[in-house]
Parts: C-alpha cells; structure tokens; sequence
C-alpha cells in the first residue's frame, strides 16, 4: 500500500492549520496513501514560483487537492470536504431530515469561529488584544456551539448526530481554540466532550500517530498566538 500512487494529492504549508482536517478525514475514509505535499516557508517560491501558476486551480489557494482519477482539483477546506464526502464517503455527505435545516447554517458558523481565531492569532500585537479576544469574541462564540451540542433531538454525539465531514473541521477549530487558547473550553462541558468523543476515535487515534499529522505548529511563523512554545506534540 505504501509504495502504490495515491488518487489524491493533498498540498498545504508545513503547519497544522487548514490542513490538519482534510488529512484527517482522508486518512478516515480510507485514502491513506495520498500524497502529502508540504510546501516550507524557506521555500515559499515551490509554492508562489512554481506549483500555483501552474497547476491550473479555478482559484489558487493552499490546501489544494487533486483527484488523480477524475482529474478534479480543488482549492478552499470547506470545498474538499465537501467533495471528499460526497465523491468517496457519501454517507459522511448525508445528514437526516431533522437535521437537514440547519446544516448551512451550522456550516457558516463554522466559518466565523474560524476566521476570528485565524484575525486573533495573526492580527493580535499584545497578550492584552488576545485576552481581549478569548473574553469577549470567542467566549460568545464557544458558547452559541456549547448550546448547540446541548441540544436535545440529535440521535448522536455529533454535530448532527452521526459522524458527518463538518465534524472533522470543527472539531479540528475547537482542538485549536484548546492549545491556543488555554483553558478556553473548560467552562463548556458540551464543547469538551465532543472534542474528547471525536478525538477518541480509534481511527482518528491511528491518524494522529501517523507521519501524516502535522501536530504542530498550528500556525505559520507570522502569528503572534502559536505553538511554537510547547515541548512535546499536542495530540
């Protein structure tokens, strides 16, 4: 297994980042052998030079994956998941009536908590602006999903109940918040569950041992908040 091609090549910088989830959830369904491309910041011109104008994506972006057997290339995390589930795994695509409602939505607010960790971690200057930050913006925003994942109704310990490939991106957002952040979760018991049920997956257990995960640093060297500090992989 080890030695044959992949079907799919997965490019993103030598950090956790956006990455970390479409590893994940590759690894999860089954594509373990696709090749892992990891471009370096002392490198940047393998990326800038060379790979992004040819490589011919709609529109240029890290990650980016490609679909060796479709000739499909993608770029933006949100998008790869989406077509990883829907092309390899579909029932990862799926969620029930119920549910069905509040799937965007729930995918949007994805995005916010996403994007404000991502403007704190890169446009922060003092440890005053993150406090600032993890106090107000993203206290709000843990405690909309810790309300979310208290909801009654879902058959599950997921965002929809069963696994789903949205699970894989927050429950990577919210492993984030937990290292960036310290102690950020622990007034939301709903929140620390999910990350310890999604994590506790023998599969994703495999994954995190495997030369695949980048464990750290989840950011790049331009972040003021990062995890360049610790002295053992967070797992």
């Amino acid at each position: 297994m080890s030695g044959e091609v992949g079907r799919f090549k997965l490019g993103y910088w030598n950090i956790r980042g956006l990455g970390a989830s479409i590893r994940m959830f590759l690894w999860y369904i089954g594509e373990r052998n696709f090749e892992n491309k990891v471009y370096t910041v002392e490198n940047y011109q393998e990326w800038f030079g060379q790979d992004k104008p040819t490589i011919e994506l709609d529109f240029p972006n890290l990650p980016y994956l490609i679909d060796n057997k479709t000739g499909v290339k993608l770029s933006q995390s949100l998008a790869i998941l989406h077509y990883l589930a829907h092309t390899v795994k579909h029932e990862l695509f799926e969620v029930s009536e119920e549910m069905f409602p509040y799937k965007t939505m729930v995918e949007a607010q994805y995005v916010d908590l996403n994007k404000a960790v991502v403007q704190a971690c890169y446009n922060s200057k003092t440890p005053e602006e993150v406090e600032t930050f993890v106090k107000g913006k993203l206290t709000t925003l843990l405690g909309l999903f810790n309300k979310w994942l208290s909801k009654e109704g879902r058959d599950g310990p997921y965002l929809f109940g069963s696994i789903h490939f949205l699970d894989f991106a927050l429950a990577e957002e919210f492993k984030h918040c937990q290292q960036l952040f310290e102690g950020c979760t622990k007034e939301y018991p709903a929140i620390e569950g999910y990350v310890d049920a999604f994590f506790g997956q023998d599969t994703i257990k495999e994954f995190l041992e495997s030369d695949k995960h980048i464990a750290f640093p989840i950011n790049s060297m331009h972040a003021y908040v990062n995890c360049t500090g610790l002295t053992e992989d967070p797992k």
